[in-house]
This record gives structure tokens, sequence and C-alpha cells, in this order.
């Protein structure tokens, strides 16, 4: 018996009786390896029928002769199906991978016409291949990711709703996640750089006794609770148990696209809006230490209403935006360099947990993040640092 052309197919039996049917649809343009469809089923004539289908399919292009545009297409998709399942943030950044990365490369073909070569090479490779335009830096995993998920998405709503036979992206192959991408570099202030920014945010005019920087017990609070700006700004006073010395974190201000205000250069401005959850939608409590209830106290009104917000005491919603000049300024007092945005102070909580040795389960749960592995690869070399410093202590016995 001859051996099989290639692109011809193969069939087997696995391990748990079922029939597997496997055609080589490429190769893996980082490793130079064979990528397989496969298909399964009880019985050998189903898989024949579907691998033949395939076969079919691939010769005669994969998609149908629909003539709507992966522009239109998609456009039409993200405003009329994903925005009943997506927050409003998450519809954002939808819209921006799609509007910034997917149809400037590939918005004019017709969906019909799109083949896994072309997404392969005009999109997927592209954004591998060529920086931003707006970093001047190669795109990370997670950006070129993110708009081949979307895309996806998108393609297979196509394959739902009969406008195409397959999804094109199914045979495409996505770069492999660089050693040096998958782990973040993280900016935290040190010892030094936390006594500065105390000691410059508590900074008060010689003439009117006051401090001069507004919200400046917000930021400190903020560098002793961990919270994300979106939840510092949503914090309500109703959320807080001074008894307890804790806060529960429910719900958030975050800044949505606002189509109907757009400004000079013609783009949408932004609006800030209450989201009853949190980022990852769980809510949580954080137990406060003495100088995050300090700060908390130095806020506190004479009179508390209890859906006011702590920030600003008002029921009037503070662009988390408006913070990052009170932060930057504060910074540049204190000599700080290179101190990023207001994340640092979340960063800074999390190394000051972890120096502590503060079991990382119970860093992961006050910061609010979905798993335990998340917080591990985020702090993972401060936490390498702890265990090499852990290992030292036994040179002293």
């Amino acid at each position: 018996m001859g051996r099989r052309a290639k692109g011809e197919g193969t069939i087997f039996k696995d391990s748990n009786n079922y029939y597997v049917a496997r055609i080589a649809v490429g190769k893996d343009p980082e490793t130079g390896k064979t990528k397989h469809k496969v298909f399964k089923s009880k019985k050998k004539s189903t898989v024949v029928e579907k691998m033949n289908a395939y076969k079919l399919l691939a010769a005669q292009g994969f998609g149908s002769v629909d003539p709507t545009s992966l522009d239109v297409f998609m456009r039409s998709w993200l405003e009329n199906v994903k925005s009943n399942e997506l927050k409003p943030t998450s519809y954002d950044r939808a819209e921006r991978t799609i509007e910034i990365n997917i149809l400037p490369r590939i918005g004019h073909y017709s969906i019909g016409k799109l083949t896994p070569e072309i997404i392969q090479a005009e999109l997927i490779n592209d954004m591998r291949d060529t920086p931003s335009p707006s970093t001047h830096k190669p795109y990370s995993f997670s950006t070129i990711n993110k708009a081949y998920v979307y895309l996806h998405a998108c393609l297979q709503y196509a394959v739902n709703t009969k406008k195409l036979l397959i999804n094109p992206c199914d045979a495409v192959v996505l770069p492999t996640k660089k050693k040096a991408q998958m782990t973040k570099s993280i900016r935290f202030f040190n010892d030094d750089e936390i006594s500065k920014f105390k000691e410059a945010a508590l900074t008060k005019s010689p003439k009117k006794e006051s401090l001069i920087f507004p919200y400046a017990y917000a930021f400190l609070f903020d560098m002793y609770t961990g919270l994300r700006v979106g939840e510092l700004v949503g914090l309500r006073w109703k959320n807080v148990d001074f008894d307890n010395r804790r806060i529960y974190i429910e719900e958030q201000i975050i800044q949505v696209l606002d189509r109907d205000d757009v400004g000079k250069n013609g783009n949408p401005k932004l609006k800030p809006i209450l989201q009853n959850d949190t980022k990852t939608s769980r809510s949580r409590y954080v137990p406060l230490s003495r100088t995050a209830l300090e700060c908390l106290t130095a806020m506190k009104p004479d009179k508390i209403e209890p859906d006011n917000f702590v920030i600003n005491n008002s029921t009037k919603l503070l662009r988390s935006s408006c913070m990052a000049t009170g932060y930057r300024r504060i910074c540049q007092r204190a000599g700080i360099e290179n101190p990023l945005g207001i994340h640092t102070l979340r960063h800074t909580f999390a190394s000051m947990l972890i120096r502590k040795e503060v079991d990382i389960k119970a860093v992961s749960e006050i910061l609010g993040h979905t798993s335990v592995s998340f917080t591990y690869n985020t702090y993972v070399h401060l936490i390498e640092e702890q265990k090499s410093a852990a290992v030292a202590k036994l040179d002293d016995m």
C-alpha cells in the first residue's frame, strides 16, 4: 500500500475507541512543526465525511459567497451582538482593538474571501513583525491574542448564522509567547520612595495650614489598601466599617466613551459611570492597617452621608483620570523618578505584603485577583527574592 499524499489525512482509533481523522493544515511559523485539524467520532463513516468536507472547503475557499466586507460585518457584530454581553469598559476595549488593529489590516476583505493564509500573514504575523505606531515597540502577545480572539468570535458568529461554512481562524497559529512577555515588569516604590511619597503628599501650605495636594490622604490610603483606582474613587462611606477596621469593595467608577460628546479631534470623550461590581465581578473586603485607618479618619466628615463617595464626600462621580495629575505632582515633589501611573501604589501595597511574608493566597484575595496563580505570576520576582532571602537565613544558624 502506497504512502498517503500530503494533505490526504489519516484515520486511526484512539485509546477511548474513538475514530480520529487528522489532516495537515499548514506549518507553525514559530516551530516549523505541522499543524493538524482533528475530527473525532464513534463512527468511522462520520469522521471520513467530516474530513472530506473539510478538504473540499479548503479547496474551494473557507467562506461562502457572502460579499459583506469584514469592515461592515464586524462593526455590526460588535454593536448588535457583543453590546448585549460586554461591560462598557470591555466593549470599548474590543472596539479599540477592532478599529486599530484588525480592520485597517484585513477589513477590506469580504468575509467569504478570508482564508487562514490571509489572517495568518496580514493580521497575526504582521502584528508580530511590525512595531506599534503609537509606542514604536513590538506588539505584546496579549495584544495579538486579543485581536485573534475578537476576530475568531466574530467569524464564528458568521458560521453560526450560516454566512460562513467554516471559521478560517481555526487553522491560524498564534506566535509563541516569549519569555520576556510572560513576566511583566512591574513598578513599585522601595522603602525610601515610600517615605518620600508620604512626606510630599502631606506637605502643607505655609499660609493656609492645609495640604497643598487635593486627595493626598486618598493616595496614601490607596498605597495601604491596594485598591484599583476605579475602586478607590467608587468607595462610599456605607462600605466603610470602622468598628471592624475593614472596607467592602462592591462598586467602581469606570470611564467609557461618550459617543454623544465628541472632542475637537473627532474622537468621543470619556465619561465616568458607576459600575455595580468590581473588575473581576466579585466583591471583597480589605482589612485596614493602622496607617490606612488614619488616612480614612482624616478624610471623614463631621456628618457622614452613607451614599457619598469617600474621596470627595459627595455623590458626584469623579473621573479616575483626574487623579493622575495629583499623583504625578506628588511624585515630582518627592523626587521619585519614573513613577508610572497610580497603579504603582497598588503594586507597592502588594510588595509590602509580600516582603512581610504574607501568604500569597491572602495577598491575592485582598487584591481581588481572579486566581492565586495570577498573583504569583505578577509578583514572581518579589516572591523569588523572598525565597532566596529565607534560604540565606540558614547561613546564620
